[in-house]
């Protein structure tokens, strides 16, 4: 009789601290990725503003509109900014040369394809129809 209330007892107290370690798991609170606007803050808005007046590198509605004229698929836009971001190469810019001779080449962005990728989404999405491309960069 001993043997069998230990037992229960055993099984209760583990069964109850199974039960408190599964209710701790599925309350703790889920982090979300980060979203495009929030890696675009933390990691390139030190360079791009958002719109003109630029900062150290050309705005990112700039960007978008040429995004915008050198796609019409927004998949291969958000491929080629992924894999420019990952090694920057002036021949395969969709900005005009001045842009790059006013400003450079930006440096690798040490993110993971996935953030990079997340980001040239919402790079993307900020093409604004009624924001006009200067003539030339100066």
């Amino acid at each position: 009789m001993t043997r069998i209330f230990f037992a229960t007892l055993v099984a209760l107290v583990f069964g109850i601290s199974d039960a408190a370690v599964c209710s701790e798991e599925q309350n703790k609170p889920k982090t979300a990725p980060p979203s495009g606007k929030a890696i675009y803050q933390k990691n390139c808005s030190v360079c791009h503003s958002l719109k003109p007046p630029p900062k150290m590198a050309p705005p990112i509605v700039g960007m978008a509109a040429h995004y915008r004229d050198a796609f019409t698929d927004k998949d291969a836009a958000i491929t080629h900014m992924v894999q420019f971001m990952q090694a920057p190469d002036s021949s395969k810019s969709k900005l005009e040369p001045q842009a790059i001779a006013r400003f450079g080449l930006m440096p690798v962005i040490p993110l993971s394809e996935k953030e990079l990728r997340t980001v040239s989404e919402w790079l993307w999405n900020q093409y604004d129809p009624s924001f006009a491309l200067p003539k030339r960069c100066n």
